[in-house]
């Protein structure tokens, strides 16, 4: 019996013998949920990811096979991360951080800027462009942009700048909140959130810039979706991937 069918079993078992015994819905913290996309079945995103529809549907106490885009699914059951580790999940209330998990994933690639690769800076440039915000392609360009910010006031949607190869501006990501940022990541080999407290990134830091303000930032997010385009995402191969990696 594979590992996630017993503990499934354990799940529904436990939920037969305790009363109000069920487990949490799939959040932030999870190190393994999926972002149902248009047009996927449970079959589907269960095939993808090596688990049985049975399992899937135990795993999120799910009584049909409807789901819905959007919709988030748990694949393992949550287990606690270190401080600092790299986030794997995201999404809430906050478009902006919602939007960051249709990106994870995508492959690292130094000087590509499509879903096959893609880097730090070419990141930027793309989920800031249906915002109407047209950006630089490199990060040392990029921070010459809009106004500084002190690290101790930033907000959803600043711009944090890092020197790692070079004594300028080379590595850049977007700051999510809760001390998080969405980046492009030639380490992790893929696009990842990480915290901004780890050592390697507070050590690196240049400076954060805004390129607009927090309030004008969330009007904008209200009339415009940064998710990927349906189109796109549907014929490329990486939307086969689920939305979230185990962390490395």
């Amino acid at each position: 019996m594979s590992r996630t069918t017993t503990l499934s079993f354990c799940f529904c078992l436990l939920s037969l013998l305790v009363p109000g015994f069920a487990p949490a819905a799939p959040s932030a913290t999870d190190p393994a949920v999926v972002k149902v996309r248009k047009g996927d079945t449970l079959f589907a995103i269960a095939h993808r990811n090596g688990l049985s529809v049975k399992d899937l549907k135990h795993l999120n106490r799910l009584g049909s096979d409807l789901i819905h885009p959007g919709q988030r699914l748990r694949l393992a059951l949550p287990r606690e991360q270190p401080a600092g580790a790299e986030k794997t999940a995201c999404g809430g209330e906050d478009p902006l951080a919602d939007a960051a998990c249709d990106y994870l994933a995508i492959p690292y690639r130094l000087g590509g800027n499509d879903l096959s690769g893609i880097d730090c800076s070419a990141l930027v440039q793309r989920f800031f462009r249906p915002l109407g915000i047209e950006l630089p392609r490199t990060a040392r360009e990029q921070f010459r942009l809009g106004h500084p910010v002190d690290p101790k006031d930033l907000a959803s949607g600043d711009l944090l700048f890092f020197h790692t190869y070079a004594p300028y501006a080379s590595h850049v990501g977007i700051y999510l909140g809760e001390g998080h940022m969405l980046h492009a990541s030639s380490r992790s080999h893929r696009v990842v959130i990480s915290a901004i407290a780890n050592s390697y990134f507070r050590q690196r830091l240049l400076g954060a810039r805004r390129l607009l303000d927090p309030i004008e930032l969330q009007e904008q997010l209200q009339l415009t979706t940064l998710d990927l385009p349906q189109e796109e995402a549907a014929s490329d191969p990486l939307a086969t991937l689920p939305g979230t990696l185990p962390a490395r």
